[in-house]
């Protein structure tokens, strides 16, 4: 079974495309193979009622949901359906597995029965727990194939320190947990990699050779481009001094060594992709409006990966993937349309935030010498001798710095208004 180098522009069902190729391939190991068409065509069903639901929920009775602690390293919650005796029997199972290096990566595996798993791999600064993810994972069970999403060492639950690069040693901990599956007497059909994790099975797939199915989500084709854009035009000049901390408002984010940053520019994705065996079948899937990787580098893969098929999604795929109830943009919700929508501009305070405690202070003390005033002039002059006009200007301007100065009070003791 081979795929052909071609480019599918997909503007409705966008998920379903991914997901047909995926079945297909953990039904060619099964004995199965004479139902694949069918098992699609029904999974396609699947993600286009999916797609056009409004939230992505499922409930199951509480006498059909069974608990179930078990020694070591997993903890499963199993569930059942009782509307049909063929849907799959879902189990929810949390593995640790050990990588090369000792560090323990911690998983779930959304078991059904099948032989055949699926691996998902996350992409940068995200974790197995992102709802694309998520999202995967429960449409792959629901069409009766297990599959497992796991955090790479450094991130989420998982053992070891962040590192900004890291490809290989992530495809290294891809690798320790396929090794798992397979001394479980489990086949890998297909791995799965969205935006880094895209690039990470690319580079399994050139390396180990043992996977045969490869699912490349928005991967970066260039891994020279992203820098500036995430960090800034100065960013390597910065760097020289051996590392550079990426800070947030509640302090360091994470660091970024020289090390890692050169073993990023140094790993071309070229090279990578011409290892790739011929008896390996790519899907790339990509957004044509991606604002973070341009669709050129899906383009760029097409063009080098001989056994490759292209799904070219209009619009912005991953959040398709996050929302999966968004295909149609007339049927979306209010919700939804935000959420999709391109990130606003930040909102930058025009006063810096260091002037907060001195205007709080000087606006409040005008304010209260001018409210003085006012009682000391009600006080002490006699109701012919008031006038209407100071009274009213006098109690107005108090007011506003009163006002003005409640608010850098505010501001400044960490309380936004």
């Amino acid at each position: 079974m081979e795929f052909r180098t071609q480019v599918h522009h997909i503007h409705n069902n966008s998920i379903g495309g991914i997901f047909q190729c995926l079945v297909l391939a953990c039904y060619h190991y099964s004995e199965r193979v004479k139902h694949m068409e069918t098992l699609a065509y029904n999974f396609l069903s699947f993600t286009f009622n999916l797609s056009n639901s409004q939230t992505l929920s499922f409930k199951f009775p509480l006498h059909q949901v069974r608990y179930s602690i078990t020694p070591a390293t997993t903890l499963s919650l199993r569930m059942t359906h009782s509307h049909s005796s063929q849907n799959p029997v879902i189990e929810q199972q949390r593995v640790i597995i050990p990588n090369k290096h000792g560090e323990k990566l911690v998983g779930l595996l959304h078991e059904t029965g099948s032989k055949e798993i699926v691996i998902l791999c996350h992409g940068f600064r995200s974790t197995k727990a992102d709802r694309t993810m998520v999202n995967l994972a429960v449409a792959l069970e629901k069409e009766g194939i297990s599959a497992f999403r796991f955090d790479f060492a450094g991130n989420g639950e998982s053992e070891g320190s962040f590192e900004f690069g890291n490809y290989l040693k992530e495809a290294d901990d891809l690798h320790s947990v396929i090794q798992h599956f397979c001394e479980a007497n489990r086949i890998v059909c297909a791995i799965l990699g969205h935006s880094k994790g895209g690039d990470v099975v690319l580079l399994y797939a050139s390396k180990y050779h043992d996977i045969h199915t490869v699912v490349n989500v928005s991967g970066r084709y260039d891994l020279k481009k992203g820098i500036e854009e995430r960090f800034g035009k100065d960013f390597m000049d910065r760097i020289q001094d051996g590392f550079v901390d990426i800070k947030n408002k509640k302090g360091v984010e994470y660091r970024v060594t020289k090390e890692s940053l050169m073993e990023r520019l140094s790993l071309d994705m070229h090279e990578v992709c011409l290892k790739i065996p011929r008896e390996c079948r790519v899907l790339t899937v990509h957004g044509s409006a991606d604002e973070i990787i341009p669709v050129g580098d899906a383009l760029e893969f097409a063009k080098i990966i001989p056994n490759h098929k292209l799904h070219i999604v209009e619009g912005n795929f991953t959040a398709r993937l996050v929302f999966p109830a968004t295909v149609h943009a007339e049927t979306r919700s209010e919700e939804t349309k935000i959420a999709m929508a391109p990130p606003a501009k930040a909102i930058t305070s025009p006063v810096p935030d260091a002037w907060y405690p001195t205007l709080a202070v000087f606006m409040l003390a005008i304010g209260l010498v001018l409210t003085a005033s006012f009682f000391i002039y009600e006080a002490t002059s006699s109701k012919r001798n008031r006038r209407l006009a100071k009274e009213l200007t006098t109690g107005g301007v108090a007011s506003v710095f009163l006002g003005f100065g409640s608010l850098f009070l505010l501001l400044s003791a960490g309380v936004y208004v």
